[in-house]
């Protein structure tokens, strides 16, 4: 049975949360890769994942000159990983920045959800694909052994194409 979009956007939001933390990475002028990490703050209905960052931050330079991004995530515990590539822009929102703020960016961002060097990155996503496995010793153990024994690596996991 085909997924509905929503139903799409609620499985990348899902793998997205549950992993938490995504490497950033863009790509300088002169075609160098950069990386860094970042915590995805949200998942919106339209499925773009949001982040906060500063104004100053080499990530926002990138995203201005060539804004082709790639998100990986993963978890070696939960034996998932995800890659999202798309576009990324740079946005001033305030009302977005409110919905987004918790008092631990206050570490980052002295002047409160105001500072005037916090800003918004939003994905657009154009492609993501998953892996998952099965997870915990006991669960890749078994996975191992029946892979070994049946030949069928799809024993280990498998890999999604999520639509965009």
């Amino acid at each position: 049975m085909q997924s509905t979009r929503k139903q799409q956007i609620e499985e990348l939001r899902e793998l997205v949360m549950d992993l938490d933390i995504a490497m950033f990475t863009t790509r300088d002028g002169g075609g160098q890769l950069h990386s860094r990490p970042m915590d995805t703050q949200q998942v919106d209905d339209e499925g773009h994942l949001w982040f906060l960052t500063s104004r100053k931050s080499d990530v926002v330079g990138e995203v201005h000159a060539i804004p082709a991004i790639c998100l990986t995530y993963g978890s070696k515990e939960k034996n998932t990983y995800l890659c999202v590539s798309g576009k990324a822009q740079e946005m001033h929102d305030q009302a977005k920045i409110s919905e987004l703020w918790s008092p631990m960016h206050g570490v980052f961002f002295s002047g409160g959800r105001d500072d005037p060097d916090l800003t918004l990155l939003r994905v657009i996503p154009t492609h993501a694909e998953a892996w998952t496995g099965p997870s915990g010793a006991v669960g890749k153990l078994l996975a191992f052994a029946t892979a070994a024994i049946t030949g069928d690596g799809e024993a280990l996991g498998s890999k999604q194409t999520l639509p965009t």
